[in-house]
């Protein structure tokens, strides 16, 4: 069901207080948390800590802003800060507050580097050698076509040791 603000006002007032709203309208509370409506429906909320040493709200804007600018990231800022980045969101000043960081970049897929793949490859004398040795540079080898590669430098390899060993 899509609320609109006539029906929150409705829902709202039937109930005392924000606590009932909340449990009595659970859907209608939360959209009027998404809009802003809260202090509209019930006055300004009385935000008082656990501990009842901080009266009021203890986020405020130039708080929330002061602690994200602290760091670079949003996923920096919520792992560290959780309370102030929920606050943020809660008060629908999440945008604003992480304006200075930087947006999601999508992942970029990176070519692993040839030459640790060979260098890997160089250590082991057969392809399964190299498969247990060095999975991770195997399992990237394969993918990026480098095993054709990889088993002529082996079979290039073996060649030069027979003829040494039949030399010496």
């Amino acid at each position: 069901m899509k609320w609109t603000v006539d029906q929150i006002m409705k829902r709202a007032n039937k109930c005392a207080n924000r606590h009932e709203f909340k449990y009595r309208y659970q859907p209608a509370y939360n959209q009027a948390l998404k809009l802003g409506m809260m202090e509209d429906l019930f006055g300004p909320k009385k935000n008082i800590s656990r501990k009842g040493t901080r009266g009021g709200r203890y986020w405020t804007l130039e708080r929330l802003k002061k602690t994200a600018s602290r760091y670079k990231t949003r996923h920096s800022f919520r792992l560290h800060q959780p309370g102030a980045y929920m606050a943020a969101y809660m008060y629908n000043q999440l945008e604003e507050i992480c304006a200075h960081m930087p947006k999601r970049t999508p992942w970029v897929k990176r070519r692993p580097n040839e030459a640790l793949i060979f260098r890997a490859a160089s250590e082991a004398n057969t392809l399964i050698d190299f498969k247990r040795k060095y999975c991770g540079a195997y399992i990237n080898a394969h993918r990026y076509g480098l095993i054709a590669k990889i088993l002529e430098d082996m079979r290039a390899r073996r060649k030069a040791q027979q003829d040494t060993d039949d030399v010496g």
